[in-house]
């Protein structure tokens, strides 16, 4: 066999084909995510179906933490993300914070319909009044009272 690939909801469900030589591996949670899973059955079969371990479980929720992205993940990116950890494996996703979070630890992912990432990127929050940024959420701005909003920044 070949590379191990982890593949997310999306790369199931793209219809994109997957190369028969690559071990595949699909975390339990994405399954529940998968409407009409007759239709995806045959790659179902050859893919190993698999919980992720509490300690990249672990280290997948810290890393997107570092990242900001963890506003914008579920549980089951997350453990996308803790397989992909584990196996040291490639992961098949369209999810950009899921990109996101992998290219932050080095590790490698592909793009099945929507492309890849191409930078890294912080999520922070940034003052809508003087235009300062925080790492850490605050009700109003410490500085000057406005609202802050959460925006990417490229690394």
């Amino acid at each position: 066999m070949g590379k191990r690939y982890v593949l997310d909801t999306s790369a199931i469900i793209s219809g994109k084909n997957i190369p028969l030589d690559i071990e595949i591996y699909i975390p339990e949670s994405v399954l529940n995510e998968i409407e009409f899973r007759e239709k995806y059955q045959t790659l179902l079969d050859r893919s190993r179906i698999v919980k992720p371990s509490r300690e990249y479980t672990e280290y997948a929720l810290k890393a997107a933490r570092e990242t900001g992205d963890i506003f914008k993940l579920s549980d089951t990116d997350l453990d996308v993300i803790a397989l992909t950890l584990e196996l040291d494996a490639v992961a098949l996703t369209d999810d950009f914070a899921i990109q996101n979070v992998l290219r932050h630890l080095g590790k490698d992912y592909m793009g099945m319909v929507e492309g890849e990432i191409k930078h890294e990127y912080r999520w922070v929050y940034r003052c809508k009044g003087c235009k300062r940024y925080f790492n850490e959420y605050h009700e109003v701005c410490p500085y000057c009272g406005s609202g802050l909003k959460l925006v990417r920044k490229k690394i």
